[in-house]
């Protein structure tokens, strides 16, 4: 998968679909955890939400050179950029881990994969429903089919974060939802 062929149109997209919803997602996510907090931000995008997020030391981590320099336009003074895969990052100890709309680009054994390298500390997913009906369905089969397009994401479905995390002790402790459940701000903890 690859963002950057979107990076640009990103924001725009998002905000005509969602208006801004995925931006007060990753505010409501990082509302988990205390102001000064070490957040580490995995698949960052165009860091849009970043000004929410002054409150905190970000470490931001995102595979697109265009979503990296985007989100730096973003940022505040508190923000640490990388430049990687979040298969091959490393990882070090943090107050959180925000996952924000990236689970879903993989399928539930790469999942497992990412969440096995994590440290052992909160996690807050944001993302779509597993299970969607009606207009939600339709939306998110849309989505899948326009990023298999421009992204090369190659999953179409959402895969089974709940039951995943379960299977690393990792309990669903706090939820919130948006957009009559379609977004889903979950903190699991071991």
């Amino acid at each position: 998968m690859n963002y950057g062929r979107v990076a640009k149109y990103y924001q725009v997209l998002s905000r005509m679909i969602f208006g801004d919803h995925l931006i007060h997602a990753h505010a409501l996510a990082a509302e988990n955890f205390p102001k000064g907090a070490k957040l580490l931000v995995l698949g960052g995008g165009d860091g849009s939400y970043l000004p929410l997020l002054k409150d905190y030391n970000i470490i931001f981590v995102d595979h697109s050179e265009q979503m990296i320099h985007l989100a730096q336009k973003h940022s505040h003074g508190q923000v640490e950029f990388h430049l990687a895969d979040v298969f091959d990052f490393h990882y070090s100890y943090y107050d959180g881990i925000i996952v924000p709309f990236l689970l879903d680009n993989f399928n539930d054994e790469q999942c497992r994969n990412l969440i096995r390298l994590l440290p052992p500390c909160p996690i807050v997913v944001c993302d779509f429903p597993e299970k969607t009906k009606g207009l939600q369905s339709l939306l998110i089969k849309s989505m899948y089919l326009f990023f298999r397009l421009t992204a090369n994401v190659a999953v179409s479905k959402m895969p089974s974060i709940e039951e995943i995390m379960t299977e690393f002790s990792r309990v669903k402790t706090r939820e919130i939802t948006l957009m009559n459940d379609f977004i889903q701000i979950k903190k699991y903890e071991l």
